[in-house]
């Protein structure tokens, strides 16, 4: 008999689904419908896609009984804010691996960085090229006062992170969100291709997905084997990781 593999911990953090918007004036000089999917807002301080990942994540750190989320990333760095943002949001401590030397003046993410409480470590160009021994110490460093501490590579690149990827989001807006789940005269049917991103850069970190799947295998008749099979051959060490995702599930 074959068995499932174990569930991966996730807790809900993301305002979603996120609504899709369409982009009328630019169809229209492109002659062509284009859509936008809103992950700016799934959260305040937590928004972008960033948060997705960190469900897991942080759902991650929890069964492991952390008390202290380690990250790393440049002085601008979205996904560094937002580890911060839900370290203080859960009674967790963050600390902050940021690559640059200490500004004058502190201004955005970094600014929110230092009013969230993260601890911000900054790091010369020799300390960031051994970024993971500097993590790796910066977790010791916990342990010596007591904490229990979760490392998050730079943007969350990991087999747990990537799951987030593949998850079906299709769960219900909370009581209190956005109750706009879709824009008005959203799709009813899948696009040819959607363009999402997978990683750390933004856009120039994203890939381009065939919204139709590939037919499911005889050995594997259930969709949650295929987020497993892709999970498997996801690299921990790479930032970007193109999954693809059912019309079954659509994107949301």
């Amino acid at each position: 008999m074959v068995t499932g593999a174990p569930p991966i911990p996730r807790i809900e953090l993301a305002v979603v689904p996120t609504p899709l918007l369409k982009l009328e004036r630019l169809s229209q000089e492109l002659g062509i419908e284009l859509w936008v999917k809103r992950d700016d807002l799934t959260g305040l301080l937590e928004t972008g896609n960033k948060i997705r990942k960190l469900e897991f994540l942080v759902g991650e750190a929890f069964a492991r009984s952390a008390d202290t989320l380690i990250t790393c990333g440049t002085l601008q760095s979205n996904c560094c804010r937002t580890v911060a943002a839900v370290a203080a949001r859960l009674g967790m401590k963050a600390i902050l691996a940021l690559k640059g030397a200490p500004p004058e003046e502190y201004d955005g993410n970094l600014l929110l960085d230092r009013l969230l409480g993260a601890e911000v470590r900054f790091c010369s160009d020799d300390e960031w090229g051994r970024i993971d021994e500097l993590l790796e110490d910066l977790a010791a460093r916990v342990r010596s006062r007591g904490g229990a501490p979760y490392i998050i590579p730079e943007s969350g690149a990991t087999v747990t992170g990537a799951a987030a990827t593949a998850f079906p989001w299709s769960r219900p807006a909370r009581s209190g969100s956005s109750t706009a789940t879709r824009g008005r005269g959203a799709p009813r049917c899948a696009p040819r291709r959607w363009r999402r991103s997978c990683g750390s850069r933004g856009s120039r970190g994203s890939c381009s997905i065939p919204s139709t799947p590939p037919r499911p295998s005889r050995r594997s008749s259930t969709g949650s084997a295929a987020i497993r099979a892709s999970s498997a051959r996801a690299s921990a060490s790479s930032t970007r990781a193109a999954f693809s995702v059912s019309s079954r599930t659509g994107v949301h």
